[in-house]
């Protein structure tokens, strides 16, 4: 008898505890996610930025590819919590590459390529015009 009520008694425990357990890591999963994003985003900043002193190298092709990364930091600063809410509701797995894929997505679906090159096209008429000065 005490070993039936005992196995009853930890088959209850249990049950409890299963039924208990997965309400209360729910609530801080998210909290979690959306700091990992967050960080994740924050990296990204950073990266563009450094990448943004390439303004003033000789190369066209690294100041076109200097030019998207400040308009991508800029971009990724103004839009930092929307950016996050988008993560957490596509569910991406909080991996530098994943995360860099849909930032990426966002950001190309906001400037297109086109309109990129329109204003290197600007800044180079302007530099034109200043060296001929």
């Amino acid at each position: 008898m005490k070993t039936r009520a005992g196995i009853i008694t930890l088959v209850a425990a249990l049950v409890i505890t299963f039924l208990t357990t997965p309400g209360a890591g729910q609530d801080a999963e998210p909290i979690i996610l959306v700091q990992k994003y967050e960080a994740l985003i924050d990296d990204t900043i950073s990266k563009c930025l450094s990448k943004g002193r390439l303004l003033d190298s000789r190369s066209p092709n690294l100041r076109r590819s200097a030019v998207i990364s400040c308009l991508k930091a800029g971009y990724l600063k103004a839009h930092k919590k929307e950016l996050t809410a988008y993560l957490v509701d596509a569910k991406a797995v909080p991996n530098a590459a994943i995360v860099q894929f849909h930032l990426n997505k966002k950001f190309f679906k906001m400037f297109q390529p086109h309109e990129v090159a329109a204003l290197m096209n600007r800044d180079q008429k302007s530099i034109n015009l200043h060296a001929s000065r």
